[in-house]
């Protein structure tokens, strides 16, 4: 059952102070989708007497509603070799088990089992994939790991494992190891691989792999090969992690090497949604879009490109030529304006939503939503710019143009007046952008009355722009799905997945109905995993967007 919470008594139950500004309207829908320490349907299904011990890693969520996400056990038959596992709601039928430590690894042969999981990816099918770590018989370093998906429709299955034979590569040449997966909502995957074997050296070993063709696990691109489009002994170098879009198209980063590359052209944007076919986005030594003539394309290797649907691309780009300094090599681009590559924000621009003087010194790698907006964490420099208010979040959502998300040093809404964002990125955390134009993100506070026990929240945005609270550390929360019986707790600490678009195969915690996906733990030892409705419509609180549970 759902739980509709006005948000200023989320805030009083966590120690509301008098003459804290109100929250305008704005209400929240909770739901708990599985909690530590019990056997029930919030459970790990595993029978009575068998609990999550520990929801060790933070939800993802799909179009529909649905999570996924790591846990440990406790309980009845629970050891050390079978204590952790992933668990998903994909199946349409509640939380049920896909892969648990000590099982038999699908793909393999003898007594090979699941030894550990990485943080599950969940498409809009409710099928999962993750990268998985192997024991039993005969497993050595040399072939303990692999991907697993379920996006073929009949279960589980194994993508690729480190010393099977990498497609596209010669006979003898073997995965080495693997990034994590990306997964579309055709069920494709797509990842970053080293490889090994005859001829293997430090300029060949690194290639993109992907089923995104529908043929198969094929090769995408490989370090030494050919570089489509450029002239004859032109080959890829340093291919970087992919994005991956619902029509299986990819997008990376690469370095050039070969026939006519110097230091200035030698770097890459690559995407599939160009053409019919692999082809360049960008590359360094060519006119930047939104420059004056001979201000070219610096380097791209501080950039993963951010990919969509649609086959547009967003990425951060260096810049050359006539006028540029250290005070403006830099920029953000994106296909998601419909007409071609175009510049969003520039190192040395006036930053929107701040004084003037204030302008931008660095970049993020941008998010790319399904309808072409971007969000990204900026740097700033100028009048009255600190250490204490140098970074802020910005986003394309409210459809006309760039606009201030959140900044260090601001007021943080819902939180007494004179607490501020202290970091919008503490631990590596980036927003995460919906196709609403939402944006959400883990925040840490600093003022009167912070301490480490409630230093950090989760704020959204909702659909006209507004920043709100969703949960924070030292709040009571209702772990309840039962309105007529509460059971509170304390958040002691908070954690999301963050960094996607929606649309480039990385897990979300953000769906486009507005849901938001996270874990609390809670001074007594507990956590749970959580869904937030973020969306104050009447349509919303009617439930449209929530499955009840």
């Amino acid at each position: 059952m759902n739980r509709t919470v006005m948000l200023p008594l989320i805030v009083a139950a966590g120690g509301f102070l008098p003459g804290m500004p109100p929250v305008a309207s704005a209400q929240l829908i909770f739901e708990t989708r599985a909690l530590a320490g019990t056997d029930g349907p919030l459970g790990p299904g595993l029978g009575t007497g068998v609990h999550f011990s520990d929801l060790d890693s933070a939800p993802v969520i799909n179009s529909a509603g649905q999570t996924a996400f790591r846990g440990e056990l406790i309980g009845v038959g629970v050891n050390g070799l079978n204590a952790s596992g992933i668990w998903s709601e994909g199946g349409g039928s509640g939380l049920a088990l896909v892969a648990r430590k000590g099982n038999p690894a699908p793909g393999t042969t003898g007594a090979v089992s699941f030894g550990s999981f990485n943080t599950p990816v969940l498409n809009s099918g409710g099928q999962t994939s993750f990268r998985g770590f192997l024991n039993g018989a005969g497993v050595t370093t040399a072939d303990d790991r692999g991907i697993w998906s379920e996006g073929g429709g009949s279960g589980l299955a194994l993508i690729a494992r480190e010393g099977g034979q990498a497609p596209g590569t010669a006979a003898g040449v073997k995965f080495n190891s693997f990034n994590e997966p990306m997964l579309n909502g055709a069920g494709q995957t797509a990842f970053h691989g080293v490889i090994s074997g005859p001829g293997m050296t430090r300029v060949n070993n690194l290639g993109i792999w992907s089923d995104g063709g529908g043929l198969g696990l094929a090769l995408v691109a490989r370090a030494g090969s050919q570089a489509p489009g450029m002239a004859a002994g032109v080959n890829f170098v340093n291919i970087s992690i992919p994005a991956l879009n619902g029509a299986g198209q990819t997008a990376f980063v690469s370095g050039l090497t070969g026939t006519g590359v110097t230091s200035a052209n030698d770097s890459s944007i690559w995407s599939e949604g160009v053409e019919s076919g692999l082809a360049p986005v960008a590359r360094e030594g060519s006119q930047a879009p939104g420059m004056i003539a001979d201000v070219n394309f610096g380097d791209f290797t501080s950039s993963i490109p951010a990919l969509n649907d649609r086959g547009q691309t967003a990425f951060i780009g260096g810049l050359t030529g006539v006028e540029v300094t250290g005070a403006n090599d830099t920029g953000i681009w994106s296909e998601g304006g419909g007409s071609g590559l175009a510049l969003v924000a520039r190192k040395g621009s006036h930053a929107p939503g701040t004084t003037a003087g204030v302008s931008f010194i660095s970049f993020e790698s941008p998010l790319l939503n399904s309808v072409g907006q971007t969000a990204f964490i900026g740097g700033l420099t100028g009048a009255g710019v600190t250490h204490a208010n140098n970074e802020g979040i910005w986003s394309e959502a409210g459809g006309s143009g760039l606009a201030l998300v959140a900044r260090e040093g601001s007021q943080a809404p819902g939180a007494a007046p004179g607490v501020i964002f202290n970091s919008l990125e503490a631990f590596n955390s980036k927003p995460v952008l919906n196709g609403l134009g939402q944006t959400a993100f883990l925040g840490f506070l600093t003022g009167a009355g912070v301490t480490g026990a409630n230093n950090s929240g989760i704020w959204a945005t909702d659909l006209d722009g507004l920043l709100q609270l969703i949960v924070r550390e030292g709040n009571l929360f209702d772990v309840s799905n039962d309105p007529l019986s509460p059971d509170l707790r304390t958040i002691s600490d908070l954690s999301l997945v963050t960094n996607s678009g929606g649309e480039d195969g990385r897990p979300t915690s953000f769906n486009d109905a507005g849901q938001v996906a996270f874990r609390a733990g809670f001074t007594d030892g507990s956590q749970g995993i959580f869904v937030a409705n973020t969306l104050a419509s009447p349509a919303t609180l009617a439930g449209d967007y929530n499955n009840d549970g």
